[in-house]
């Protein structure tokens, strides 16, 4: 295994970001001992850099940090060119790795074992199964398809957008279908979900498109892996447009038999075409109640707004109407701390850009935003992807993230970089037939460690982002 040293690559981001211990407004270089023996007295937050690595852009985090059977932690990321082909519907050159830690957090190395995909689950019986989006189109479709236009076939996976020749657009988008952008030559569809099942450990997996679901215009699912409720009752959150132009409502497909037969049920809808609900985190709570966080925006505009969120009594048959909660960001994770507090986070997508998380003594119904958390706010505009928690034996919380960083590397000889400042002189554009940058920044990797009691203190300044308020900006 390859050791990650984060001394050399926290050096070479100029300061950006430095390892440090920050106790309650204080900010030291030294850092708590893994031990335990050298923690500060009362709250504290330590930041360190997990992966950066010039001309490259990290994606998200796998969404969930990976507790292995020996006790060590593991994570997956993704990474690409940063100035390569790249949207939401084809990446040219994405490829995932894992790092793990044995100790804690407090070091990593490359990883190579065996991980579950991020929404895949390991059932109570054993089984394992994943929902996702896709299915109208195979796999060996796929991979043709790409290489009759240039694209490289070896990013075909089975899941995610459906791919079709350009020339079938018109014939897709008469059928009600939303028709996305995709690599030149190719288009892209989301309207079926599939579910992957396996009861030899993966050795051999079965297949299937979910039947039954309503026809809609574009569906995605499952966001994150589906839970298992006390009852086996599975649950996968999901999102989709009825008709081409409708904001997303949010919604749960359940199954009351391991998988092998799926239910649909609406979990946040605005009739009034307004409010946009899509990325939808669930989770069940020791009451026995369900609750969903979604992602929201305003119909038609692509910055974020504030979480809402919806409970079930009932296992995700019915839901709550949606109420808006204080917490402005997304996509939400949820997790329930050993003192029996539900911790939010989720990205901060407005200036200052970063990451934040937000308690909740009494199991969702209220959010003690005045002590909002602030794990980072020193990130560019655009790329802050899906930050992730979980909670250790001694208590602390760590929160994984990515945030955008300017290049150490110029692109343009008008490009200003120094370890001051992260000060963009130019906004980025796309140009060519491959859309590729120019001009922009690099998505870093970066770990938090801090108390449950810790809140940043007022008037503690961490980012010396020089940005103005996002208006229009054209984020991801």
């Amino acid at each position: 295994m390859k050791m990650i040293s984060l001394t050399r690559r926290t050096l070479l981001l100029g300061g950006l970001l430095s390892p440090a211990l920050t106790v309650q407004g204080q900010r030291k270089t030294s850092r708590p001992s893994p031990t335990g023996k050298a923690f500060p007295q009362g709250p504290w937050k330590w930041d360190t850099v997990l992966w950066d690595e010039d001309r490259r852009r990290l994606g998200s985090i796998g969404r969930e940090f990976y507790h292995l059977k020996d006790g060590s932690l593991a994570l997956r990321l993704e990474r690409h060119d940063e100035q390569g082909y790249n949207n939401d519907t084809y990446s040219a050159s994405m490829n995932a790795f894992a790092l793990r830690s044995a100790d804690g957090g407090w070091t990593w190395q490359e990883y190579e074992g065996p991980l579950l995909d991020e929404t895949q689950t390991l059932l109570s019986d054993g089984t394992l199964i994943k929902v996702y989006a896709g299915g109208a189109v195979s796999l060996e479709v796929r991979r043709k398809l790409l290489a009759e236009v240039g694209g490289n076939p070896d990013t075909a996976v089975r899941e995610g957008n459906d791919l079709w020749p350009e020339s079938k657009r018109a014939e897709l988008e008469a059928q009600g279908y939303q028709v996305d952008k995709s690599f030149p030559g190719v288009v892209g569809t989301l309207t079926a979900l599939s579910c992957s099942r396996s009861v030899d450990g993966g050795k051999t997996v079965q297949y299937n498109r979910i039947e039954g679901l309503p026809r809609l215009a574009t569906m995605y699912g499952s966001f994150r892996r589906c839970i298992e409720l006390k009852d086996g009752t599975l649950l996968a959150a999901c999102c989709g447009k009825r008709k081409r132009g409708d904001p997303h409502f949010s919604f749960v497909i359940r199954s009351a038999n391991k998988g092998r037969s799926w239910d649909f049920f609406p979990v946040a809808e605005d009739l009034s075409r307004r409010l946009d609900f899509n990325e939808t985190e669930i989770f069940e709570l020791p009451n026995g109640q369900v609750i969903a966080m979604m992602r929201c925006h305003y119909a038609g505009q692509g910055v974020g707004n504030y979480l809402y969120q919806s409970f079930s009594s009932d296992g995700g048959v019915s839901w709550t109407a949606f109420k808006r909660t204080p917490m402005w960001g997304y996509p939400a994770q949820l997790i329930l701390l050993k003192s029996g507090n539900l911790l939010c986070t989720y990205a901060h997508r407005r200036h200052p850009y970063g990451v934040r998380a937000c308690l909740s003594s009494d199991l969702g119904k209220t959010w003690d935003y005045e002590n909002e958390k602030i794990i980072r706010d020193d990130s560019l505009p655009g790329l802050v992807d899906y930050p992730t928690s979980t909670q250790l034996n001694d208590g602390t919380i760590l929160t994984a993230y990515t945030v955008s960083k300017i290049p150490r590397i110029p692109y343009r000889e008008d490009d200003q970089v120094g370890p001051n400042e992260d000060l963009l002189i130019h906004r980025r554009q796309r140009v060519g037939k491959e859309q590729r940058w120019n001009g922009g920044y690099h998505g870093v990797a970066g770990l938090s460690r801090y108390t449950e009691n810790y809140v940043r203190a007022p008037g503690q300044v961490t980012s010396r982002t020089k940005w103005p308020q996002a208006t229009g900006h054209d984020e991801e």
